[in-house]
């Protein structure tokens, strides 16, 4: 039987999953978790890693900027979900479609780790395999895309472990720690991912019996 994914077991979107064993579960952002995100700001890997601009916000910004998200989630504008430990409940993270566009089936997504403790682990490859399964089966879309900074070689691997293809580079894109950086745009097709989910959705109904 699969034994999920851990940091002895990082995985890819070629080796395929059984999401039954997963050691997080995905929910829609809630106003609560407003405390949670606004001590994820605090945390100095998280703002050098991102492409946002820093931002420096007080807890009623931050609660603000939450009950915004709730709304645009229920808009189908932008998908914000945390992603939950299922062993103890915790918060450990956030992962988001963006800019869904249903005419032409497409969106971009970013995914974050809120504290070092939680890093490298795995959790985001789990999280990243849920979101994709939503969004192609559930939101029928056909192209996510995703943005990172060229130097972020974590977050680069990262994507190529789910199976996103390198398209392009955007030179001197971002504006961040006092300087223009560039950023590379990778791309997750719909048939490249159900090809592997249909393989997957037959192994795990054996594993899981």
């Amino acid at each position: 039987m699969s034994t999920g994914i851990s940091d002895k077991n990082l995985t890819d979107l070629s080796r395929g999953f059984n999401k039954e064993v997963f050691s997080i579960y995905l929910r829609a952002l809630e106003p609560g978790d407003a405390e949670v995100t606004y001590r994820w700001r605090n945390d100095e890997t998280y703002r050098t890693g991102v492409t946002s601009t820093t931002r420096f916000v007080s807890m009623d910004t931050e609660k603000r900027w939450v009950d915004q998200a709730i709304r645009d989630h229920e808009n189908l504008k932008h998908l914000r979900f945390v992603m939950v430990l299922k062993r103890s409940e915790e918060i450990i993270g956030m992962i988001q479609v963006m800019d869904i566009d249903l005419v032409n089936r497409n969106a971009s997504f970013g995914i974050m780790i809120g504290t070092d403790r939680h890093r490298g682990i795995g959790y985001v490859i789990e999280a990243g395999y849920l979101l994709f399964e939503y969004c192609f089966t559930e939101l029928n879309l056909e192209r996510l895309s995703a943005r990172v900074l060229e130097h972020n070689r974590s977050s680069r691997r990262m994507l190529e472990k789910f199976g996103l293809v390198q398209e392009g580079l955007l030179l001197n894109a971002v504006y961040k720690g006092g300087k223009y950086q560039n950023m590379v745009l990778y791309s997750l097709l719909r048939d490249r991912f159900m090809a592997q989910y249909e393989v997957d959705k037959q192994r795990m109904a054996k594993e899981n019996r």
